[in-house]
């Protein structure tokens, strides 16, 4: 939907891309973390599925918006039709199976 879109409204000057994170340090994330019975087990869980090894880290929300601001600034016109990850590099083929 978001190349349809990017193509349908370019005549318009209206540019579409998606924002696709992945595990964000929110309260989502917090409660989900909490209904696992073992937070810490389920965040170890997650982490080891990242490629950084013992330098991984959640996302944090300030830069899902950074990113998110980019895409709308002056400095990203030529980015529409996009779908760009924010996932730790868990969609370049490592991690979740």
């Amino acid at each position: 939907i978001t190349k349809v879109l990017a193509i349908e409204l370019a005549p318009h000057g209206v540019r579409v891309n998606a924002v696709c994170p992945a595990d964000v340090m929110t309260s989502m994330l917090e409660g989900q973390a909490r209904a696992s019975g073992d937070p810490d087990a389920y965040y170890r869980m997650l982490l080891s599925c990242y490629p950084q090894g013992e330098a991984a880290r959640f996302i944090q929300p300030q830069e899902v918006a950074e990113l998110v601001v980019y895409l709308a600034s002056a400095a990203a016109v030529s980015i529409t039709g996009a779908t760009v990850s924010i996932d730790n590099g868990t969609t370049a083929g490592y991690g979740y199976s």
